[in-house]
């Protein structure tokens, strides 16, 4: 239960960040990679809640495997965009692996 309000409060900060108006592009920056954090936060808090529903199931035989990995492959997508507005490219497939490690346990089935 604890997981799913995590998950629900992220998802409205998410929303809250998407809609605010920023003043100037560098704030949209800041906004952007704010809303994309919300969203992992949101995407991890529902990791969470079905790894507590049932613990003895890998993560590729959770009910929501594949909602899970379509939202990460979302979510690595928009960090690579966002990561290469303000960073050179290396380093990039070092932390989109991090991710994508998850992803693969989510489709290994």
């Amino acid at each position: 239960e604890g997981a799913e309000r995590s998950a629900a409060a992220a998802r409205s900060l998410a929303e809250r960040l998407r809609a605010y108006e920023p003043p100037t592009p560098e704030a949209g920056a800041y906004r952007d990679e704010l809303e994309w954090a919300a969203r992992l936060l949101e995407v991890g808090a529902r990791l969470g809640a079905a790894r507590c529903r049932t613990p003895e199931r890998a993560l590729h035989e959770l009910d929501a495997a594949a909602n899970l990995a379509e939202d990460l492959d979302a979510l690595i997508s928009r960090h690579r965009e966002l990561w290469l507005r303000r960073s050179r490219s290396g380093g990039l497939e070092r932390s989109a692996s991090v991710l994508q490690r998850v992803v693969d346990a989510l489709r290994a089935g």
